[in-house]
């Protein structure tokens, strides 16, 4: 038995790392490829050895300040090997051999079979990269691994086990700890019901009255006391890293509200943090923001939500489950106890609903049922599947005397394992590529404080290739808290209109006042410019040739000494 478990759960890890492989391969096989948002929220990680890095930088002291201390804590310890880059490519990797053990335990626990658990877990893995949250190494790549370890210990009985994954949720992804609490307190007033003598529970509910339920209820409450009272200690225990995990972002003041958002271009369609949207199928299912994040397709079904596979077999078992009960059909012989999953399910939606209702006082409503709601189609799927094989063998075998060596749900399972294999999820598209190493040998071999100025949509790779701060860049304009934002908005604002001025004297008064270093002129927009305004054309296209020390594609880096002696010379 214990070979057999070994056997699933080594398969498990093994495709699930081989999906996380696939789906990373183009940052895998260049260092100068990296996840869209490692540029947001990992550029700032060599100053932890290195204080000299980014300091006094306004944008990367906000987004360390947004890091939580695990989350630092692992970088900090993978760099003291490797440069931030190569660790934003090998968190993934470690974080889905986690998923995967986690995983396995948590089909065990509720199902009861190795096939089962190893299926889900690999389907699991499949619905996880078919996003980029894992694949980001940001702090929600840790959401679903940690969920997932503290389901597991869960339902495998090891309370005190699971009350310790709260702190590391606070550490690492503080918003997963609302969907813990929840969880646990629920789990825990489950237990206590189940522990409870029938009679007396039966006998105090048979009453009707609100009077019984009311006596019920705190009966249930005394059963569960001492389980709650260590919740409560490990719920504060979290409450106090998070709430000092968020001095630091406290300096940059409260987070926007509804009202305000609802008065921004950034939060319209289009914009950058793009969130009130018309399509309501866009807005309530296919937003990553506000809906339930069904955005990936799956190319072999008609561009339907790659989730629509996972979803559909859990909803088979459910609809099997019900037909068996309504004695239409033989129901399927469930092992185990799933209630886990319901709960997880139920709690997720009503998140999901409060953070609608108190919009951005709980975040984003999406990160409440973006990494939950897989877990429960995935395991389900799994266990679905199974089932399936198991009820195909037993009549293939009671009308034939074909010996088959394994169980029909295990070669079931295997079978699953292959088609998710053959169907795994594509290369992502959620990696971008720097494409001016050039010009980011230069910025490295300037002064450690050599502030950077260019165009929003060209700054957005300089800092994580270049190690220099930059003034403002499209990536790292994240509008959520105004304290951060408006700020960089008016800088950005300021410096786009000297950059196209028809003289250099408004140039050289931001980068006096911004104490710029170099700034990265885009010949392209300069260009397109120049044609639009040929009576007014932008000064800075003249002093290309006089200030410009590097050429790469349509950049040029300018010296910023070199832009103010050329304004001088324009008097």
């Amino acid at each position: 038995m214990k070979g057999q478990q070994a056997f699933w759960l080594l398969l498990t890890v093994a495709v699930s790392l081989g999906f996380a492989m696939r789906v990373s391969r183009p940052a895998l096989n260049s260092p100068l490829v990296v996840h869209d948002d490692v540029r947001q929220h990992v550029f700032w990680v060599p100053r932890l050895h290195d204080p000299a890095l980014f300091a006094h930088d306004w944008i990367a002291d906000y987004y360390e300040s947004q890091a939580p201390e695990g989350y630092r804590a692992v970088y900090w310890l993978l760099t003291l090997g490797m440069d931030a880059v190569q660790a934003s490519k090998l968190l993934p990797l470690l974080l889905t051999v986690g998923l995967a053990v986690a995983g396995f335990g948590l089909g065990r626990a509720i199902w009861g079979r190795a096939d089962a658990a190893a299926l889900g877990t690999i389907l699991l893995a499949w619905s996880a990269w078919q996003y980029d949250d894992i694949a980001s190494a940001t702090p929600r790549a840790y959401a679903m691994p940690l969920l997932v370890a503290q389901l597991a210990l869960l339902a495998g009985g090891r309370w005190r086990w699971a009350l310790l994954v709260l702190p590391l949720q606070a550490l690492f992804y503080p918003l997963g700890c609302a969907l813990a609490v929840l969880t646990m307190g629920t789990w825990a007033l489950w237990r206590a019901g189940q522990a409870a003598p029938d009679a007396t529970a039966g006998d105090t509910v048979s009453r009707g009255s609100a009077v019984g339920w009311r006596a019920a209820t705190l009966a249930l409450v005394r059963r569960a006391w001492s389980d709650l009272l260590w919740l409560a200690a490990a719920t504060a225990v979290a409450l106090g890293l998070v709430v000092a995990g968020r001095l630091e972002a406290a300096a940059y003041g409260p987070m926007v509200t509804a009202a305000q958002a609802r008065a921004m271009p950034e939060f319209q369609q289009g914009g950058r943090a793009a969130y009130f949207v018309a399509n309501w199928y866009q807005f309530w299912l296919e937003s990553s923001r506000s809906g339930f994040a069904l955005g990936p397709k799956d190319p072999l079904f008609d561009d339907l939500p790659a989730l629509v596979l996972p979803f559909a077999l859990a909803v088979l078992l459910g609809a099997w489950m019900l037909a068996g009960r309504l004695r239409l059909v033989r129901g399927p012989a469930v092992p185990g106890n799933g209630l886990l999953l319901l709960v997880l399910l139920g709690l997720s939606l009503l998140l999901y609903a409060a953070a609608h209702a108190l919009l951005y006082a709980l975040y984003l409503p999406a990160r409440h049922v973006q990494f939950s709601l897989p877990i429960v189609w995935a395991l389900a799927g799994g266990l679905c599947w199974c089932l399936l094989g198991d009820r195909l063998f037993g009549w293939v075998r009671s009308r034939s005397r074909v010996a088959v060596g394994l169980a029909g749900g295990e070669l079931f399972a295997l079978a699953g394992v292959a088609l998710l294999t053959l169907h795994a999820p594509p290369p992502g598209e959620f990696y971008v590529t720097g494409r001016y190493p050039a010009l980011y040998a230069f910025l490295r071999q300037t002064p450690p404080n050599t502030l950077v100025a260019a165009l929003p949509a060209d700054s957005n790779t300089l800092p994580m290739f270049g190690l220099r701060p930059i003034l403002t860049s499209y990536e790292h304009a994240i509008p959520y808290q105004p304290g951060y934002y408006v700020p960089l908005h008016e800088r950005t604002e300021a410096f786009r209109a000297a950059y196209y001025a028809p003289t250099l004297a408004p140039l050289a008064q931001v980068i006096r006042e911004q104490r710029i270093g170099v700034v990265v002129a885009d010949t392209t927009s300069l260009e397109r410019r120049r044609r639009s305004e040929r009576e007014r054309p932008p000064a800075l296209a003249r002093a290309l040739d006089r200030c410009g020390v590097v050429r790469e594609r349509e950049l040029v880096a300018l010296m910023a000494d070199c832009l103010l002696q050329a304004a001088e010379s324009e008097r």
